[in-house]
């Protein structure tokens, strides 16, 4: 991209037609181009004063807009450009293109996020783990003794139901973080939808309706369950990302 030394675009390439979508007929004689956003009109001045009075610009990041309204993420590099006398007649800008470069970066922070997430819920599970396993084995110990009142006995019996059910939760947490081995058994997957229902509705918030559907005279399947939550959640997350507005999600289980 070429201007001259009041600012008018006077050179645009067919690499610029292609990177922003508008022809050179379009921009050729504008002082304020469309491409430029309006919050990005101040700096733009700014950077092309500094490019008129003769200083070099290399690899600064700006925000551009494509001609159907995407964000393009670039990096511009200005030279000055001489008339016979040495003044600046004019500055010639190049960019390139780091939307996708950026985009890259992001997932990756993302997925190294992810992973060190992954690795911290590892390691508190297995040490809530521990924990529960105390609290289950005396629970079980007391549950034996003989001379508890019925008050008494529901009141452990419902510690040691809460245990069990923390320790799955510990256990779906462990899959999820792929650091439990595969341990898969006969079980019913109408179960596990069940007892996944409140933690998946948690996943996709408050815009998104979560029902399920739970089928009759289900067969019974060999797997490992922290697997299949994995699976239900992944799913559930892309259902979620896929309606950003809200709407309804549906697991059925079926022969």
């Amino acid at each position: 991209v070429v201007l001259d030394h009041e600012r008018r675009t006077v050179v645009w390439n067919p690499a610029a037609e292609r990177l922003f979508g508008w022809t050179a007929a379009e921009i050729v004689g504008q002082v304020q181009p469309p491409y430029i956003p309006p919050e990005e009109r101040r700096d733009s001045y700014d950077l092309a004063g500094r490019a008129m009075a003769g200083d070099h610009l290399a690899d600064v990041e700006v925000q551009r807009v494509r001609r159907d309204g995407t964000r393009l993420e670039l990096s511009l590099s200005t030279a000055p450009i001489p008339g016979p006398d040495g003044s600046v007649q004019g500055v010639v800008g190049v960019y390139m293109d780091l939307t996708a470069h950026r985009q890259l970066e992001r997932q990756l922070h993302h997925a190294q996020k992810m992973e060190a997430l992954g690795r911290l819920a590892g390691g508190v599970s297995h040490d809530f783990n521990n924990l529960l396993t105390v609290i289950q084995g005396f629970s079980e110990m007391a549950l034996k003794r003989d001379g508890l009142t019925p008050e008494a006995r529901h009141d452990v019996e419902e510690v040691h139901k809460a245990a069990r059910r923390a320790a799955d939760l510990i256990g779906q947490l462990l899959a999820f973080s792929r650091r439990q081995p595969v341990q898969p058994r006969v079980v019913d997957l109408n179960t596990i939808v069940a007892d996944m229902a409140k933690m998946l509705q948690r996943l996709i918030g408050e815009t998104i309706r979560l029902e399920t559907r739970l089928g009759r005279n289900l067969g019974r399947v060999r797997v490992d369950p922290g697997q299949i939550g994995q699976v239900l959640a992944n799913l559930v997350v892309n259902a979620r990302d896929a309606m950003p507005q809200g709407g309804e999600l549906v697991i059925e289980t079926g022969r």
